[in-house]
């Protein structure tokens, strides 16, 4: 009986455990996923107008929730819970952005209308 009895003093005791752990711990580090976490796709209202301002798109909770009144910003409602969802956010700013070759497009295309409808009437 006194053979399974082992008197350790808390040093040792710390390096008995130590040499048990260890080799666990890498284990474990091994099994965690190297992968970063996933960015939140799902916000709310609030968190999808510091996400907007972030982009260069200063805005505030209450636009947000206007513009969800007015079905002009993409979003779900689950109840009476407004849910906006990132991927969708960055299409819908892609989609408002005006760039310089698109205004010159746009105008060659309305010049070219004007042009069509004036020689029509002659």
């Amino acid at each position: 009986m006194d053979a399974n009895i082992v008197v350790t003093t808390a040093d040792e005791l710390r390096a008995l455990m130590g040499e048990i752990v260890e080799p666990l711990r890498a284990e474990l580090a091994n099994l965690r996923p190297s992968t970063p976490p996933a960015v939140q796709e799902r916000m709310s209202p609030e968190q999808a107008a510091l996400f907007l301002t972030e982009q260069g798109y200063p805005t505030t909770r209450a636009t947000i929730y206007d513009r969800v009144y007015r079905r002009t910003i993409p979003h779900a409602k689950v109840g009476r819970r407004v849910m906006l969802f990132r991927h969708e956010l960055l299409e819908w700013l892609e989609s408002r952005t005006n760039r310089p070759e698109d205004r010159r497009a746009e105008a060659t295309r309305r010049i070219a209308e004007s042009a069509d409808r004036k020689t029509v009437r002659r």
